[in-house]
């Protein structure tokens, strides 16, 4: 039989009440045993719908984590702040080599001096598709990068593959704009927006309103197949071979704070759903608050926030764990006792 039970799983921009269904002993044995692994692994260029979750878990997480930081002072810009950073890295000529070695090689090397030359420790990226064919790749970090070293960096990492001679060699010089910093700093909904953003697919075609509206880009709307009626209208997106996105390893720990719905903890829950009806989000499975940590601090509402703020503790300050003492065997302590009495004899 199952046994229903209910949980809270807080988030940093929201929290979900549910009913977390345990099989029992019984009920295990009376039924046949499932595949839980999936039988096709391959992504084949579409993000799932569990991958979108977890890139927006981990948006969520980054936003939360980043602290306001200055912007380097200057003529322009000497009272801005900003939280994160939105990068894009694109390749300056024609592709020559696949997704998988173009991340192997030029990714890597980039997230590489990431963390070690500004100390970013929590990022994630995104690789997608161009208009050309072109792989090209978004990345959101938690650091200032300034455009200028972003630009100089990218453009010597993608000289290791030729893209920088291979520009140069049309052009006649060797400083491509291959690199873009987007200004989010008056996007409202910043978790939404960059959310939405890395978790798009970019595989299929994209009818135009026209022909001329390919540029500046303008869809309509989105096909996974080629139409024959709208080909000449559509634009094709290539899927992405490989990997589609991935965070940094500091990050990747930030996971929900989950606990069984007792006492305190289910008063502060009803209340919330009595009192903010308007915030209150109601699904098959689940209902969701929209309340951050801050909200619920404002409220009163400590027993979720502590739960929140316990967890994130957990993983910044994981406890030490204690020494392992190991007692010695009896053969540790025999074997060595003989060998001294033989090598006596011996002599």
């Amino acid at each position: 039989m199952f046994v229903q039970l209910p949980f809270v799983s807080v988030k940093p921009n929201y929290f979900t009440t549910y009913l977390h269904r345990d099989v029992t002993d019984d009920h295990r044995y009376g039924r046949p045993k499932q595949n839980l692994m999936p039988i096709e692994t391959k992504t084949h260029g579409i993000m799932s719908n569990k991958a979108n979750g977890r890139v927006r878990l981990a948006i969520d997480w980054m936003l939360h984590l980043a602290k306001d930081k200055p912007l380097p002072q200057n003529k322009v810009t000497s009272n801005f702040t900003f939280k994160v950073n939105f990068i894009t890295l694109t390749l300056c000529s024609k592709q020559k080599h696949s997704d998988n070695e173009i991340k192997a090689v030029l990714l890597n090397q980039f997230l590489t001096e990431l963390r070690t030359k500004f100390k970013c420790s929590n990022y994630l990226w995104r690789a997608e598709s161009q208009r050309n064919g072109n792989i090209h790749f978004h990345i959101v970090t938690d650091v200032f990068v300034p455009w200028r070293t972003l630009r100089s960096d990218w453009n010597r990492i993608q000289e290791k593959l030729g893209y920088v001679s291979a520009y140069a060699a049309k052009t006649g010089h060797y400083d491509p704009n291959s690199t873009d910093v987007h200004s989010i700093n008056r996007i409202k909904n910043l978790s939404g927006y960059l959310a939405k953003y890395c978790s798009k697919n970019s595989k299929g075609y994209v009818v135009m309103l026209s022909k001329a509206s390919a540029i500046p880009f303008k869809p309509q709307f989105w096909l996974n197949y080629q139409h024959p009626k709208l080909a000449p209208k559509a634009t094709f997106y290539r899927q992405v071979r490989g990997k589609l996105w991935g965070l940094s390893h500091s990050l990747s720990k930030f996971k929900t704070a989950r606990k069984e719905v007792s006492g305190v903890l289910e008063k502060e829950c009803e209340w919330l759903r009595n009192t903010f009806k308007d915030k209150i989000r109601y699904t098959k499975q689940a209902c969701m608050y929209f309340f951050d940590v801050s909200e619920l601090l404002r409220l009163k509402c400590l027993t979720l926030a502590n739960l929140f703020n316990s967890y994130k503790e957990s993983i910044l300050n994981p406890p030490t764990p204690e020494p392992v003492i190991i007692r010695e065997t009896i053969i540790e302590k025999v074997v060595p006792f003989v060998f001294k009495q033989f090598s006596l004899s011996l002599s």
